[in-house]
């Protein structure tokens, strides 16, 4: 390998990826901005916030898994995988991946408006009763009264939960929008969830039939055999006569083998 063009390369694109997503937000802020750790000041409630913000460029790292396809690939010549094996664990990956993102989606609204530093445990969690968190917390209260917040791994888990229900289009609606903006975000999710749902679904039947092998050798024939006699414009009869020999003829050949 070159190294000067290896590097060319990465400079073109991924370098700046890297960069913006690994810059020390945090540590700057620390240093630039008096009383940052302890956050009890208003006067820098605005920064804060502003940061937030910010942080979502650590967001761009998350475009490596559009390499995935390049790893695939590399997986199936480099070490003979089978490449269904492989299909089937990429899109399991994309899954996740998709899942994790919108999951995080759809709590940034609500985490937006309670998550205010300037408040105390008790008001956060007053504003997070008028969120989607709602009848997630009304469950916690009926165990025992919430006085603070939930841990935030109960809150993602809750998240995701809503976000596969719905993706897949169950939607128990235990878990649904409460304020205006969520019930505009669901749509949307809602809407390209749909058409994710398909993605998936054809995905898969797409690797089932490729686990196949002979299937996937007997189509692949007779779609010689169509080609074939549809260039020498031979009668429909004869055309459906010819195919039906023919996949008698290769599942025959198949179970042979």
């Amino acid at each position: 390998l070159d190294a000067r063009r290896v590097a060319l390369r990465y400079l073109r694109f991924w370098f700046w990826v890297d960069f913006a997503s690994s810059i020390p937000l945090d540590l700057i802020m620390y240093i630039s901005l008096p009383g940052y750790c302890a956050a009890a000041g208003a006067q820098a409630g605005g920064e804060l916030k502003l940061l937030k913000v910010f942080r979502l460029v650590r967001l761009l790292k998350l475009l490596r898994l559009l390499k995935i396809n390049k790893l695939v690939s590399v997986a199936q010549q480099e070490y003979g995988v089978n490449p269904s094996l492989v299909e089937l664990l990429g899109l399991m990956i994309r899954i996740l991946a998709v899942t994790h993102w919108v999951g995080c989606l759809w709590n940034m609204p609500a985490a937006y408006y309670y998550s205010d530093d300037n408040l105390t445990a008790e008001e956060q969690l007053g504003r997070a009763r008028e969120t989607w968190l709602s009848p997630l917390l009304l469950a916690y209260d009926e165990v025992e009264p919430l006085t603070e917040l939930p841990p935030v791994s109960d809150i993602y888990v809750a998240s995701m939960y809503w976000t596969v229900t719905t993706i897949s289009t169950i939607g128990y609606g235990d878990q649904h929008a409460v304020r205006g903006f969520e019930r505009v975000l669901s749509i949307v999710i809602m809407l390209l969830g749909c058409a994710f749902f398909g993605f998936v679904v054809g995905g898969m039947q797409d690797i089932a039939n490729q686990f196949d092998a002979n299937a996937a050798r007997t189509r692949v024939k007779l779609d010689l055999v169509k080609a074939a006699m549809h260039e020498r414009g031979m009668p429909q009869p004869m055309v459906r006569r010819v195919k039906e020999y023919y996949s008698h003829y290769l599942s025959e050949c198949a179970d042979a083998e």
